[in-house]
């Protein structure tokens, strides 16, 4: 019983533990949010005709976040 029990704690309780710290930390903190920023202005480049720019990324991603500077340019 304990085997199994180590084997569930490693193999789920674990990662999920990781993923909940790496989303506190790209959500919560300015370093998260530049990261965040730029794959969110990256993606969107890749898929619009136009160009997105974003200056700043501020706040709890998950309840208030605040964009700055933000430009939308027509493809020419």
């Amino acid at each position: 019983m304990r085997r199994v029990a180590k084997v569930v704690l490693g193999t789920v309780v674990l990662p999920l533990i990781v993923l909940v710290l790496v989303l506190l930390l790209l959500a919560e903190t300015p370093w998260g949010n530049e990261r965040v920023r730029r794959i969110v202005v990256s993606q969107a480049n890749k898929r619009l005709t136009g160009r997105l720019d974003v200056g700043t990324l501020r706040g709890n991603l998950f309840s208030a976040a605040t964009l700055t500077k933000v430009q939308l340019r027509a493809a020419r």
